[in-house]
């Protein structure tokens, strides 16, 4: 006859399926407190973590010459670009701070012993150039955000040791480069005191010897060519050691703690725990709904 239902439900309605479920309310809505409950408990019990960040600026040495290179220092006369370059390139420095063996050993020095710390550390840590700098951006985070500032600081230090060390030769060279300049500037200014010293002691221009008069001209002319070539030097060499080209590695500000935690997200790990709650609920409804309606009838 119409209307006849199969035993198992079959052929029912959205309706009365809903009805069905609903009786079942109970269970429904005591499922996602169930295990909504040692979730939150579980989220207010983790651990805060935090983030630490910094920048670290790759060093640069200041140089003077022709095409702007190192080794090109002290070309009297041919001064060209001044300016300064990163001590190392921003991508092998980088390569330095990732080091696993450098990271190890840092770690080690700043007492982050315990192995899931230590994990954790290199899962979030990430260090990257920032776009048109010699800046290494450097992040990571941890449940003791003083012990990854200590290492951020660790890092920084064995860096700029490296960089002071690739930075000794040309420094020594701009220094050297600058001494000698400033002694030749002495010297020459030295003898030309002497002659016009010679000039007003001794016989006057008018009694000197036509020949001799412009030698001497044509000497002080070439001397005070050479005077002005070298006092560009020095100038040129005094900047590239000022404290504007030439400096170390070093970190921009201090590391930085975030000022709220970013993890455990207490709030979205509750409304997780109570939609897997009521998604339990409704599967549990169905299972039982469906037992119940193929149970075998007396």
């Amino acid at each position: 006859m119409n209307g006849d239902k199969n035993p198992g439900g079959e052929g029912e309605g959205l309706d009365e399926l809903l009805t069905r479920i609903w009786q079942l309310k109970r269970l429904i809505l005591i499922t996602p407190v169930a295990v909504s409950l040692p979730v939150a408990a579980l989220a207010f019990v983790m651990s805060d973590v935090w983030e630490v960040s910094a920048a670290l600026q790759v060093g640069q040495v200041g140089q003077v010459g022709q095409n702007g290179q190192f080794g090109q220092n002290g070309q009297f006369g041919q001064i060209g670009q001044t300016g300064g370059r990163p001590v190392e390139a921003v991508e092998v420095a980088i390569e330095r701070v990732k080091s696993r063996h450098l990271l190890d050993a840092i770690l080690n020095e700043a007492g982050l012993q315990e192995k899931a710390s230590r994990n954790y550390f290199y899962k979030t840590l990430s260090v990257k150039q920032v776009k048109g700098a010699a800046i290494i951006e450097i992040k990571a985070q941890g449940r003791a955000p003083d012990t990854t500032a200590r290492v951020f600081q660790l890092i920084a230090d064995h860096i700029q040791k490296i960089h002071q060390e690739l930075a000794a030769p040309v420094l020594k060279k701009l220094a050297t480069d600058l001494k000698s300049t400033e002694e030749r500037i002495s010297n020459i200014t030295e003898s030309q005191e002497k002659i016009w010293q010679g000039r007003k002691t001794g016989q006057s221009l008018a009694r000197m010897k036509h020949d001799e008069t412009l030698l001497l001209t044509n000497l002080d002319y070439k001397q005070n060519i050479l005077l002005s070539e070298l006092r560009n030097q020095q100038t040129a060499l005094e900047v590239a050691l000022s404290a504007a080209q030439t400096f170390p590695t070093r970190f921009i500000s201090p590391p930085l703690v975030s000022e709220e935690p970013v993890a455990p997200k207490r709030l979205m790990i509750v409304i997780m725990g109570v939609i897997a709650g009521l998604l339990a609920g409704v599967i549990l409804a169905l299972i039982v709904r469906s037992r119940r309606g193929t149970a075998p009838t007396g």
